[in-house]
C-alpha cells in the first residue's frame, strides 16, 4: 500500500508524509511541526521515550523535523529513523534552549545527534542573575551519541563560549552539578570530548578545557576567591574531577596548580604564586596589615569535605617588601621588642622579607625555620598556627647583638639573644619576653653570628 500528500493538520501544527506498507514492514517519510507531546504515545519502551520525557514547552515553543526511515511491526527493537530537526523555545532537562537544531540518526542501538548548534537562554541562570553577562550562549555540537548497549553518551567536538554547567546538564546531570561550584562571571571558551555513563558503574571519561578572559570565583578554605583569566584542563572520570594546567592571576599575581576531587570528598591539590598583593589577601582572610609586600610559595596539600580541620600538607612561604610587624599576630611584638634593648625605636624597624618553610596536620600548620629581619636585628621562630581556631603558638627568638655592639664570648654565649612567645587569636596575639633556650637545629647559623649593623641617615 502506497500513501501520498498524507496531511495532518491540529491547532499546533501539522505534518505531511508518505508511507509505503508492506506489512509488517513500514517505512515513510514526513515532514512535521506538531509538538513534542504527539510523538511520546510512540515511543513508550524505546530510548527514545526517555528523550522526549525531558523536554518541556516554553510559550513560542517550535519543532520543526524532516524524518525518514521505517520499522518492522513484528519486530519491537526493529525500527530506525534519520533526518533533521529544529526546536525554539524548549527547555530539556530543565535547562532552557532558545534554539537548536541537529542532523540525527536513530535506531534501537543509538540515538546519534550530530553537526548540531544549541543556543542557551541565561536569563534565569545563577550566574549570570549574580554577574550580568550574556542573555544566550551558542555551542556547536560535533556529536552526543547514545550508545544503548554500553550506556554510554558519547560526545564529540562540543565548543563554544557557554557556561559549562547548563551544558553539561543536557546529557549528564550529576556531572552538571559537580561543575557549577565553579562560578564563571561570564561564559568562558569551552571545548569537550568523552564519554559519560548513565549507569552506577563510574565509566565516564570527560575532558573539558575552558579559558576565559574575565573572572570566576571559587570557595577556599572558606573563603570566596576571586580568581582572573583562569585556563585549565578539566578530566571527569566518574566520581572523580582532575584539573591540570591550572592558571590564573588573583591578589595581583600569577598563580598555577592542580586539583585532584575524589568521590569521597577528598580533596587533593598544589598551588604555586608569585609576588601576590599581602594587604589583599590578608584582608579577604579577615586580617589588616599597613602597607604593601607580597608573598611568593607553594603548597601541597589534601582535604576531606572542604573542612579545614582535615587539612593536611607542606610548602614554603616567602614575605617581600612587607611591613610584617604591622600584622596583628606580629604587632604586639614590637613594643616589647623595644623594652628589652632599651631602644622605642628598635621594635618600630621594618622586617621587610621573611621566610618558612611549614607542614599542615589535621589542620594546623607548623613550622620550625620561620626567619625575618631588620637593618640590626635577626629573628629565628618555630611553632604552630591551627587554622581552625585561628589561634597561635609560637616561640620568636631574637639576636640583637648588632643593634648593641656586643661581641661573642664563648662565656656569655647568649648575650644580646631574647626569646619571645606568642599566644592566642591570630588576630589579637599575647606576646612574652622568656628566658632564652638554646634553638632548633637550623636557627643556630641565623642566631648565633653577630649581624653587622649599618650606619643609616636621618632621611633612611
Amino acid at each position: 500500500m502506497f500513501l501520498r500528500d498524507v496531511s495532518l493538520i491540529r491547532p499546533d501544527g501539522a505534518a505531511q508524509a508518505k508511507v509505503m506498507i508492506e506489512w509488517p514492514l513500514v517505512r515513510l517519510e514526513a515532514h512535521s511541526t506538531l509538538p513534542v507531546a504527539v510523538y511520546r504515545p510512540f515511543v513508550v519502551g524505546i530510548p527514545l521515550e526517555g528523550v522526549l520525557n525531558d523536554f518541556t514547552e516554553r510559550k513560542g515553543a517550535e519543532v520543526d523535523l524532516h524524518v525518514e526511515g521505517g520499522f518492522d511491526a513484528s519486530n519491537h527493537d526493529a525500527w530506525t529513523y534519520t533526518g533533521r530537526g529544529a526546536v525554539k523555545n524548549l527547555n530539556y532537562k530543565g535547562v532552557p534552549v532558545n534554539a537548536a537544531s541537529c542532523q540525527y540518526t536513530l535506531n534501537h542501538y543509538e540515538l546519534d545527534f550530530h553537526t548540531g548548534t544549541v543556543v542557551f537562554n541565561y536569563s534565569d541562570y545563577p550566574l549570570r542573575k549574580a554577574f550580568g553577562g550574556p542573555a544566550t550562549g551558542t555551542a556547536k555540537v560535533g556529536r552526543i551519541r547514545y550508545n544503548a548497549p554500553e550506556k554510554v553518551v558519547e560526545v564529540e567536538d562540543v565548543s563554544g563560549e557557554i557556561w559549562a554547567a547548563p551544558l553539561v546538564r543536557l546529557f549528564a546531570t550529576p556531572v552538571a552539578d559537580m561543575l557549577e561550584q565553579y562560578r564563571f562571571h561570564r561564559p568562558p571558551k569551552l571545548s569537550g570530548s568523552g564519554i559519560v555513563d548513565v549507569t552506577p558503574e563510574d565509566r565516564t571519561n570527560l575532558k573539558i578545557s575552558f579559558s576565559s578572559g574575565n573572572s570566576a570565583d571559587y570557595k577556599f578554605l572558606g573563603e570566596n576567591l576571586t580568581l582572573d583569566q583562569p585556563s585549565a584542563k578539566v578530566t571527569i572520570r566518574g566520581g572523580n574531577v582532575t584539573v591540570t594546567g591550572l592558571r590564573l592571576n588573583a591578589f595581583g599575581g600569577p598563580v598555577t596548580g592542580r586539583f585532584e576531587s575524589l568521590g569521597n570528598g577528598l580533596l587533593k591539590g598544589e598551588l604555586s604564586w608569585t609576588k601576590l598583593a599581602l594587604p589583599a589577601l590578608t584582608s579577604t582572610y579577615g586580617f589588616n596589615m599597613k602597607g604593601n609586600g607580597n608573598t611568593t610559595g607553594r603548597i601541597e596539600f589534601s582535604m576531606t569535605d572542604g573542612k579545614v580541620e582535615t587539612m593536611d600538607g607542606h610548602g614554603l612561604l616567602a614575605l617581600e617588601k612587607a611591613e610584617l610587624f604591622s600584622v596583628p599576630m606580629f604587632g604586639p611584638l614590637t613594643p616589647l621588642i623595644g623594652d628589652v634593648v632599651n631602644d622605642d625605636k628598635a621594635g618600630i624597624q621594618m622586617a621587610k622579607n621573611a621566610f618558612c618553610n611549614f607542614t599542615i596536620r589535621d589542620g594546623v600548620l607548623s613550622s620550625h625555620d620561620f626567619q625575618t629581619s631588620t637593618r640590626s636585628l635577626n629573628f629565628a621562630g618555630d611553632g604552630s598556627v591551627d587554622m581552625t581556631s585561628q589561634t597561635i603558638d609560637i616561640i620568636v627568638r631574637m639576636n640583637a647583638r648588632g643593634l648593641l655592639g656586643l661581641l661573642t664570648l664563648p662565656l656569655r654565649p647568649f648575650s644580646g639573644l631574647f626569646q619571645f612567645h606568642g599566644t592566642g587569636s591570630l588576630k589579637d596575639t599575647h606576646w612574652e619576653n622568656m628566658k632564652f633556650t638554646p634553638p632548633p637545629h637550623g636557627q643556630d647559623q641565623l642566631l648565633l653570628d653577630a649581624p653587622r649593623a649599618k650606619i643609616i641617615s636621618d632621611r633612611e
